[in-house]
């Protein structure tokens, strides 16, 4: 279409479109702050010298990793394949954060089953 849009006026419009979908999303995401999820551990997720507890990886029932957020789970004892039971803790734009209730098949790891 003529005239074309300037790139810079392309570049600041395609910004605020994204800062307020993420804005938006996270909006949508922290209304979960409180629930409890099934969730399959994927892996650790890198700490950064932070310490404290495990976190790892994780994604709830229809939750693919290439395309949807995820969940960052703090936890111990967990491994690749297993099912748990968290609670929900905080919300980003894309991804919940959550901490362990119980395994939810203690010791079942579908990856090695």
């Amino acid at each position: 279409m003529e005239p074309r849009v300037p790139i810079g006026m392309r570049r600041s419009r395609r910004a605020k479109l994204l800062a307020k979908q993420q804005q938006l999303s996270k909006d949508r995401l922290s209304r979960r702050i409180g629930e409890t999820l099934k969730v399959m551990i994927d892996g650790p997720v890198a700490d950064h010298g932070r310490g404290g507890p495990a976190r790892w990886a994780a994604r709830s029932a229809g939750s693919a990793w290439e395309v949807d957020g995820g969940v960052v789970v703090e936890g111990d004892h967990l491994v690749p394949g297993q099912l748990a039971t968290v609670r929900v803790t905080g919300a980003a734009a894309y991804d919940l954060f959550a901490r362990v209730e119980r395994p939810a098949d203690a010791g079942l790891n579908i990856l090695n089953s």
